[in-house]
């Protein structure tokens, strides 16, 4: 228990620490306004055809978590090289979030992770999981533990790189 209180301490401060970074360099800006960049992270993944796009929306629409996860399943297994299968993987990973079911939780989260290894919110989810989960008793508890704060020091370094920000997202915003 001491080594998963440690583990989500140190993401903790990972994270307080990468804030505090971000905090100085937006206070020591000049007056002037400096031109707009274009914003930081990933594109949004997009849909190939309208079919794609339909189908998204049709299993998107789900509200249950289990029925959100079978849609995820037939929509990647009709669709194996779309873009949108990680939007509704890291959709029911939320939604089992939210239903307090962290091992099925943490099974979306590691479907994310295998369609995209540097996901930010998948990689905190199931490092998460992994240090409440894991119990003194467990034989393989320092394994769970070792990976966790893998995956809780890997979110920090994708953080600026690998957030997806929407299309039409204020400057001012992505960078609060």
């Amino acid at each position: 228990m001491k080594r998963a209180t440690m583990l989500v301490v140190m993401l903790a401060l990972a994270i307080f620490g990468w804030a505090q970074d971000k905090a100085p360099a937006a206070q020591s800006a000049p007056a002037q306004a400096a031109p707009a960049q274009p914003p930081v992270g990933k594109r949004p993944p997009q849909a190939k055809t309208q079919a794609e796009f339909d189908a998204y929306k049709v299993a998107a629409a789900n509200t249950d978590p289990a029925a959100l996860e079978k849609s995820a399943d037939d929509f990647a297994a009709k669709f194996p090289d779309s873009e949108l299968r990680v939007l509704l993987y890291r959709t029911a990973m939320h939604s089992y979030q939210t239903a307090n079911k962290a091992e099925n939780m943490m099974e979306m989260g590691r479907k994310v992770l295998k369609l995209d290894p540097d996901d930010p919110e998948a990689l905190v989810g199931v490092a998460q999981v992994l240090a409440e989960r894991t119990r003194e008793s467990d034989l393989d508890k320092d394994q769970r533990l070792d990976e966790g704060t893998k995956l809780a020091l890997h979110a920090v370094e994708t953080t600026d790189t690998d957030i997806t920000v929407p299309a039409g997202t204020p400057q001012d915003k992505i960078e609060e």
